[in-house]
């Protein structure tokens, strides 16, 4: 089950721009509005919902990756 993470505004930011705004799995660019975050730590492990358990992927591969 994916879950839909909303970022305020500047870890958003922070993520994209980390990121080269790139899909971290295909490498495509992606929109910094409509990037989406993904969780390279399961969320149900997740101590604090911090940019360093996220990554940017297109809606594709998110979908793709699934749990």
């Amino acid at each position: 089950m994916n879950r839909h993470i909303s970022l305020p505004k500047k870890q958003r930011h922070k993520l994209y721009y980390g990121s080269n705004g790139r899909c971290t799995y295909c490498d495509v660019p992606v929109d910094i509005d409509t990037f989406e975050a993904d969780h390279i730590v399961p969320f149900w492990e997740m101590p604090t919902c911090s940019t360093k358990y996220l990554v940017v992927a297109c809606k594709a591969c998110n979908i793709a990756k699934r749990d």
